[in-house]
């Protein structure tokens, strides 16, 4: 596999955290590999709000502990905390 390959391959990480008390959620990058959509940047008032494929991956990620160590799910993201999440884009998962 080339470095192109392998950078091509490589998930974009949105920083998804919700607000315990308002439900308000934040997304931002915490690390931009590849070009994801960057409509999905911003506040939302709640989770419902956030577009449906990151839904999807946060439903997924409720799910797993929070406690640490936390591991990755292949394709979907990490979960950091009890309300910070690391939700992976890449055009190999999508």
């Amino acid at each position: 596999m080339s470095l192109q390959n392998d950078i091509t391959e490589q998930p974009s990480i949105l920083r998804v955290e919700i607000n315990l008390k308002t439900n308000f959620v934040s997304v931002d990058y915490f690390e931009e590999v590849n070009c994801v959509d960057k409509s999905v940047i911003g506040y939302y008032g709640s989770p419902d709000d956030l577009p449906d494929w990151v839904q999807n991956k946060l439903a997924v990620l409720m799910t797993v502990d929070s406690t640490p160590p936390t591991q990755p799910v292949e394709g979907v993201g990490q979960r950091i905390s009890r309300n910070v999440f690391w939700v992976y884009w890449s055009p190999v998962y999508e």
